[in-house]
């Protein structure tokens, strides 16, 4: 019995202390996210979302928020894997001017399906 409840706690601690790493396809798209935006290039970035985001953002309008979003925050100058809000990564992101949390979910082709961008919030819970 003893044994089980070991194996059970050691089984739970990898779950928690593992689940919550960043996946290869998110870092990847992320990364190449963060090079369009600051190098501006709005066009590449709307290249990358799915045809459901291209529809719901079109290109003019992709354009129009990431400029306006530039022109108020800036670049991003850092960049960290915090975990997952259900289907989406979520980044700490330090911009020029503000740190907000950016939540992007991708599909199997590893394009952007969906993104959010909101204020970051410090998680002070007990770990």
């Amino acid at each position: 019995m003893r044994k089980i409840v070991l194996l059970l706690g050691f089984t739970l601690f990898v779950i928690f202390a593992f689940g919550q790493t960043e996946k290869e396809n998110y870092k990847t798209v992320v990364n190449e996210f963060e090079k369009n935006y600051n190098s501006k290039d709005y066009e590449a970035i709307f290249s990358t979302f799915a045809q459901e985001m291209k529809d719901a953002l079109p290109l003019d309008k992709t354009k129009e928020f990431f400029m306006g979003l530039n022109q108020q925050v800036g670049d991003i100058k850092e960049r960290e894997f915090v975990g997952y809000e259900q289907s989406y990564a979520a980044y700490k992101t330090t911009f020029e001017k503000i740190v907000f949390l950016l939540l992007l979910s991708v599909d199997d082709a590893s394009k952007i399906n969906g993104m959010f961008i909101r204020p970051y919030v410090e998680d002070n819970s007990p770990k």
